[in-house]
């Protein structure tokens, strides 16, 4: 099966959402994580519960904050007339997109029994795209019209991105596709993909 191509798209954030960025650096270096220095051996059961939230709404920040290049990918490839996927490890993108006119969205208010049909759709051509999270549309499903693919942003779990990234692919592919990143520009995005990569 062909290898994807990935390239990464970089935008700047506004300056709430870095200040949440900068906050969730500052409570990591608190708890003995420096983002600048390497990761190894960390121990992360040192984030207390509070602390991880804070880390946690951070990234939903970022992934919300990403949602103006997002939507400007889904026009250009909307207007080459390409067949899209959209996974994010957050709701916020998916949802909007799954209210996009031509689209649907699989995260986990959708039912699996209705999944099939919306695969069906994207496979015959009935609509563009399809936005998921990487949790719910990441594995068993196949979405070979697809060429080409957007994270938002990523799962804690390799693995889990991985097989989302794996939903275009079969053993009949012949062409390889492309996987497009959106990273915002701050560390906290920066070193969260690195340690995933």
């Amino acid at each position: 099966m062909p290898e994807p191509h990935v390239k990464d798209i970089r935008i700047d954030l506004p300056k709430d959402v870095k200040a949440i960025c900068d906050r969730a650096v500052d409570i990591l270096k608190a708890n003995g994580i420096d983002l600048e220095g390497a990761l190894e051996n960390v121990d992360v059961t040192k984030l207390a519960g509070a602390d991880f939230e804070e880390v946690a709404a951070a990234r939903k920040a970022l992934s919300i904050a990403k949602i103006p290049a997002l939507l400007e990918l889904v026009e250009q490839f909307e207007e080459a007339g390409e067949p899209l996927l959209v996974f994010s490890a957050h709701r916020p993108p998916v949802d909007l997109l799954g209210e996009r006119a031509g689209w649907e969205a699989i995260s986990g208010g959708v039912k699996v029994t209705t999944r099939p049909e919306t695969v069906k759709r994207f496979q015959t051509g009935i609509t563009k795209g399809v936005a998921m999270t990487i949790r719910s549309g990441g594995m068993g499903l196949t979405l070979t019209r697809a060429s080409n693919i957007v994270f938002v942003d990523l799962d804690w779990v390799p693995d889990m991105n991985k097989q989302a990234m794996a939903r275009p692919n079969s053993v009949d592919r012949v062409t390889g596709f492309v996987v497009t990143r959106i990273i915002g520009n701050h560390i906290l995005d920066d070193r969260t993909l690195q340690v995933l990569d």
